[in-house]
């Protein structure tokens, strides 16, 4: 509901990538009125939104008439580097399973852990009030010290959900399914019945190699890969991920986005995208809003309404193969002369030397050196007509 009104709102709105979010976190963790650090110095963002150069993250007018620089252009032997400053946190909120008299907390019933820990840490540490949304309370000593996910001393309040079933879900769409938070020999699917989401996904697994870790993102995506790799056998081939920090299992699509069936290990969110901002990703697959003529990707504002990039740019700034998988016979039109909203930069992926495709259900492109190059079209499609869809000049390789 809040969404659409972020560029008219007389409120200053920012924002920012996902794993900025986490870095202020550890920021705070290790605070400056002891000597912390002041930032986080990465590369990630150059070239989109959250640059400075372009709009800071700065989403609507407020925030760019008043609100301070909480990112900054850096120079480190010559490179170019984004220093996203960290802030104070006056509340922290998070959620568990289970809280005992003392206020320590664990996750058992929770399908991601996300950053519980650090947002208490980083709210203490900032002098903040931390707050708890507990599902159950529990008599001391009940949870095995090992299992506890945040200490007690970090939390202030404690708010244990007089419904669960309605306010201490499981996800939007799921209560408590254990098939969220345990294990099992086999993850393989039953075969999907044919769609054009199908398609894309059998054409897009394509790119992928034996042992390679796959981050999966939302919508045709989401929907599609697990499928595609179970119906051709591959499913143990590769690891699937999912920003979230869950490992290996059978995806969930729609509003259960962000878990899976049956995972091999869940970690929390923090820890996820050190790893993937780290270089440990072979390959994402990710949705896409708008497409231009250089291969510059939106998906954080459309239509004037303005959406969010979560981990998107992390990931596909960061991953050796992105694959952008969507449809060109949807009821919006994908590519466009330019986009909107600078989500995904095609500079920085020529700079950073990764492999970008993208994946429809008529044809395949590529990110070429000027624009985009038609790799591959579906039998029986004339190239010409194909051609005549896109309101821009594509090479044909």
């Amino acid at each position: 509901m809040l969404l659409p009104d972020l560029v008219g709102n007389p409120t200053r709105h920012l924002r920012i990538d996902e794993s900025w979010a986490d870095g202020i976190h550890r920021d705070l963790i290790a605070s400056q009125l002891f000597g912390g650090r002041p930032g986080n110095l990465t590369r990630i963002g150059l070239g989109t939104f959250v640059d400075p150069r372009l709009e800071g993250g700065k989403v609507n007018e407020p925030a760019r008439r008043h609100a301070p620089d909480y990112v900054a252009l850096e120079q480190l032997d010559g490179e170019d580097f984004m220093l996203y400053r960290s802030f104070q946190i006056d509340v922290g909120i998070f959620r568990a399973s289970s809280v005992d008299q003392d206020g320590n907390c664990s996750h058992e019933d929770e399908a991601v852990m996300l950053d519980s820990l650090a947002i208490a840490q980083a709210a203490h540490n900032s002098g903040g009030l931390v707050i708890c949304q507990a599902k159950r309370l529990v008599p001391r000593g009940t949870i095995n010290p090992k299992q506890v996910t945040v200490p007690g001393c970090l939390i202030d309040l404690v708010v244990e959900a007089p419904d669960p079933e309605r306010q201490h879900r499981m996800t939007d769409g799921t209560f408590l399914d254990p098939v969220y938070i345990s294990s099992a020999s086999e993850t393989e699917l039953p075969r999907a019945p044919y769609s054009t989401r199908l398609a894309i996904g059998r054409r897009a697994i394509r790119f992928l190699h034996q042992g390679d870790v796959v981050n999966i993102g939302t919508g045709i995506p989401g929907d599609s890969v697990g499928p595609a790799l179970s119906e051709a056998g591959l499913s143990d081939d590769v690891t699937l991920t999912v920003e979230s920090g869950v490992y290996g299992g059978v995806p969930a699509g729609g509003v259960d986005f962000g878990i899976t069936a049956h995972p091999r290990a869940i970690i929390s969110h923090a820890s996820q995208f050190d790893f993937y901002n780290g270089g440990g990703l072979d390959a994402t697959f990710m949705g896409a809003g708008q497409i231009d003529e250089q291969g510059n990707v939106n998906v954080s504002r459309l239509g004037g309404r303005v959406i969010g990039a979560g981990g998107f740019i992390d990931i596909t700034q960061s991953a050796r193969l992105v694959c952008f998988c969507f449809m060109l016979a949807g009821k919006n039109q994908k590519f466009v002369p330019q986009v909107e909203h600078l989500t995904f930069s095609a500079d920085q992926a020529r700079k950073r030397h990764q492999q970008v495709r993208y994946v429809t259900e008529k044809a395949v492109f590529g990110l070429a050196p000027a624009g985009l190059e038609l790799l591959e079209i579906a039998p029986g499609l004339d190239v010409t007509k194909l051609l005549a869809e896109v309101p821009f000049k594509i090479s044909v390789s």
